[in-house]
């Protein structure tokens, strides 16, 4: 019989949802203006938001309409429908950050999106919704990784939504027998706990096999990607569980 983790990734939550202190470093947005026929009424306005993974560092641009991303919220909202109603627990790390998502303002539909209040008024909502998105690392997980049905979902619904590139270092999940050697991280130097080992992604090993708090290495990775301990380029990481 298989053992699924409960849910595969170290969820983040630095402010309320909705809420940033300062504008997002992992996100900005730009606007410009499509057109998909001849004429005024085939004229749209594409948001292209120039992301940024805030544990690898790596940049990559998506270009959406208002609509999509508004299929794509309607869609989370139907997987969270179904989580519900298969008695997920609501507890659960994954309920709780689909309900974040889910509690963002969203922009209503507006009888003239190309306005320019109407603009300002969608990209900073954007903003703050891909900033929460990204910080699920919900990008970053490998579908090859023994995950429970409903968070596989999630992470090929938020993959595919923001065209994560196939080069993108991807997370495994491993699941320990016993704590690891190392009894510190090797950055903060605080020791690891029984509850870092619960969740899976609070705590990460190198390809290099040198161990680390998630946050602690994502901090490291703003002005390096190589491993803190023997300097090797990071080229993949797995989250580390009990």
């Amino acid at each position: 019989m298989t053992t699924y983790a409960p849910s595969p990734m170290n969820i983040g939550m630095n402010s309320p949802a909705g809420e940033l202190l300062e504008p997002s470093r992992d996100v900005v947005v730009h606007t410009s203006i499509g057109t998909k026929q001849a004429g005024y009424a085939g004229k749209y306005v594409q948001y292209d938001m120039t992301l940024r993974c805030p544990l690898t560092k790596r940049k990559w641009i998506v270009s959406k309409r208002y609509s999509a991303v508004l299929d794509f919220r309607t869609a989370l909202y139907g997987l969270f429908l179904l989580f519900k109603r298969a008695g997920g627990d609501l507890n659960d790390p994954l309920a709780i950050q689909m309900n974040v998502l889910l509690d963002i303002p969203f922009p209503p539909k507006r009888l003239d999106p190309e306005a320019s209040w109407v603009i300002d008024e969608r990209s900073q909502a954007f903003q703050i919704f891909f900033h929460e998105l990204l910080m699920t690392k919900a990008h970053l997980c490998s579908l090859e990784s023994e995950i429970a049905p409903f968070w596989a979902k999630f992470v090929k619904l938020v993959r595919f939504f923001l065209c994560v590139p196939s080069d993108m270092l991807t997370m495994n999940f491993e699941r320990l027998q016993q704590e690891a050697n190392d009894t510190e991280c090797s950055i903060c130097l605080v020791p690891f706990t029984k509850d870092d080992y619960h969740v899976p992604g609070v705590i990460i090993q190198t390809q290099c096999h040198h161990i680390f708090h998630q946050g602690c290495l994502a901090e490291w990775m703003e002005s390096a990607i190589t491993c803190p301990i023997c300097r090797h380029r990071i080229e993949g990481i797995t989250g580390i569980y009990m």
